[in-house]
């Protein structure tokens, strides 16, 4: 599938991945939740894929727009209906008639907002401002926010009807952090991919310092922050060769109180195999208390094993 960016076998990301197969050749409208940078906006575009839809998948965020123009933005307008609407204009869902429509943000949705798309939703239909004409639409709506529903609704933010119109078909995404298997396949996917647009047509590989890092990083920004890193070293990266601790961003190192030197290294290696000694040598175990998957845990050892036999002493 085109920008595949899921990789894991975790719990969590099953059952999101099972829901977007369960919604996507459904009309209904799907909530999808998780936070900044997990990959909303590319599994919305699976759910469009696995639609009957031939039309576009359009995306717009809330966020993007100020407060009083959304209505505009989303109903579109008559002529004169403000200062400067010299014409009449469509808006976004009204363009959006037999696609697919991502809103983003839905959290900032003001209560006249909420109430317009509950009409599109219930009634099929939308009336650009300071008209009176109804224009029926078929848009198949995925909405998006980073903010739990039951919270927005207990402090008022969504109104009662809104939350129970839309609170049903919801696929919650998991935050990086918790997909861990997801983070070295993904990085390698994603370092590939920005050498080739600098002409680097390199593999994309790392020593076994770096993926212990990627590993262990809590990845607050998730596969965002993840897709800046690889951006870095993309541009840093001078030879077809491993990448190195020193050429990850300095920030990101600090952050995690590793010095650029095998010492720095070193101390994370005790600390697999203090874990590894704690779960008496069960590697099972052992890589659910570092919160990795056993694969990567493996293939963290076989590096250190592979370094080992060629008489070197490996940091990790």
């Amino acid at each position: 599938m085109q920008d595949q960016l899921y990789f894991g076998d975790s719990p969590s990301l099953r059952v999101a991945l099972q829901r977007v197969e369960e919604f996507g050749a459904t009309p209904f409208p799907v909530v999808l939740l998780g936070p900044t940078g997990c990959g909303k906006t590319v599994l919305a575009r699976q759910i469009h894929e696995r639609s009957r839809r031939k039309g576009e998948f359009v995306e717009c965020s809330l966020a993007e727009v100020p407060d009083e123009l959304r209505h505009t933005m989303l109903a579109g307008h008559a002529r004169g209906a403000y200062t400067g609407a010299v014409d009449s204009r469509p808006g976004l869902i009204e363009a959006a008639h037999g696609q697919t429509l991502l809103l983003d943000e839905l959290h900032l949705a003001t209560p006249n907002i909420q109430g317009y798309l509950l009409q599109v939703l219930d009634r099929t239909y939308t009336v650009r401002l300071r008209e009176t004409t109804r224009r029926f639409v078929d848009v198949r709506f995925v909405f998006a926010t980073h903010q739990d529903p039951d919270d927005l609704r207990r402090r008022g933010i969504w109104g009662a009807d809104f939350f129970f119109r839309i609170g049903c078909n919801y696929v919650r995404l998991p935050g990086l952090a918790a997909r861990r298997d997801e983070i070295l396949p993904l990085a390698e996917r994603l370092l590939s991919r920005f050498l080739g647009l600098v002409g680097k047509p390199w593999v994309a590989r790392f020593t076994p310092e770096v993926e212990l890092f990627l590993l262990q990083y809590g990845w607050p920004g998730n596969i965002r922050e993840l897709a800046m890193v690889c951006q870095h070293v993309a541009a840093r990266l001078q030879q077809d060769r491993p990448v190195q601790l020193s050429e990850l961003p300095p920030e990101h190192i600090a952050a995690m109180n590793l010095a650029d030197t095998v010492e720095g290294a070193e101390l994370r290696q005790d600390q697999v195999d203090a874990v590894l000694r704690d779960a008496h040598g069960n590697k099972s175990e052992a890589a659910r208390r570092l919160q990795i998957s056993r694969q990567s845990l493996l293939r963290l050892l076989s590096h250190r094993d592979q370094r080992s036999t060629r008489g070197f002493n490996c940091p990790v």
